[in-house]
């Protein structure tokens, strides 16, 4: 967890400051003091419509969270934010000190699953197995080679 006061509106700390977009993943993941501003207990979610749902709960999954036991999902006639909380996330009509807006949430979860796929390439290579040496092995040491041929 960062120990930055994050501004509204912010997604990402880097080079010195803070960046309400998403800069070239490849370049801003590489960078020493990147940091995330991650989704935490207490944030409140402004959501509108079934697709901005949908997508908003993909990005909460990549945070660890879950609904709610007593939470039924999706409702039109719930104008209420979806609101982060230990047990997990669903609608309240309790007040948040930090509101995190949709296109925020949607820039964070880009650089979120951008961290994930790196750290996936750095440890298991480009498809999903050990990589592979940097030098391959002999595969035919019985053979002999015959400059004849």
């Amino acid at each position: 967890m960062s120990n930055i006061k994050w501004e509204e509106g912010a997604v990402s700390y880097a080079v010195g400051k803070q960046w309400n977009h998403v800069l070239n993943n490849e370049v801003i993941l590489g960078i020493d003091d990147f940091q995330l501003n991650e989704i935490r207990i207490g944030d409140e979610l402004e959501i509108r419509g079934l697709d901005e749902y949908a997508k908003t709960i993909d990005v909460l999954s990549l945070f660890g969270f879950e609904p709610l036991r007593r939470y039924g999902g999706w409702d039109a006639m719930n104008h209420n934010p979806i609101t982060v909380t230990e047990e997990g996330y669903g609608h309240t009509i309790h007040e948040s000190p930090r509101k995190i807006t949709y296109q925020q949430l949607m820039a964070i979860g880009k650089l979120k699953r951008a961290m994930i796929e790196r750290e996936h390439l750095l440890n298991y290579g480009k498809h999903g197995e050990e990589p592979a040496p940097k030098i391959a092995p002999d595969l035919t040491p019985d053979v002999e080679f015959n400059s004849d041929w």
